[in-house]
């Protein structure tokens, strides 16, 4: 098999955002304490971009005599996002609905052929 080449590539890679169905913003999370001594985590997010967000609702795993339920969604982004295992994803739009869902990266980022995809866990707030 051979190589893709290049426009391959860009349309492989143009035709996997125009599938995305999610308006987010990434960001990082600054952890500070107060003079109480109380943790305070603060994100900063970034500009409003698209991602492909795949809910996982109900898909766990058996660990020994735990049941864990480890990620609760993945997400695709175009490449070039600047992301890491220590970010914070915020949806603000869903499939076209105004949401607002936050989620931790909970793993690296893997990058596939046609986008950049990652691990999150929900975090309620």
């Amino acid at each position: 098999m051979k190589p893709l080449q290049t426009s391959e590539l860009a349309y492989i890679r143009a035709e996997a955002v125009d599938s995305f169905n999610c308006k987010l913003k990434v960001g990082t999370i600054a952890i500070t304490q107060d003079s109480l001594g109380d943790i305070i985590s603060t994100p900063t997010l970034g500009t409003e971009i698209a991602g492909g967000l795949c809910l996982l609702g109900g898909k766990e795993i058996l660990t020994g005599s735990l049941t864990e339920l480890p990620i609760d969604a993945t997400l695709r982004l175009a490449h070039g996002t600047v992301i890491t295992a220590k970010s914070q994803v915020t949806v603000t739009s869903l499939n076209g609905v105004t949401v607002s869902l936050v989620f931790n990266v909970v793993s690296e980022p893997k990058m596939g052929v046609s986008a950049i995809v990652v691990d999150l866990k929900r975090v309620i707030v």
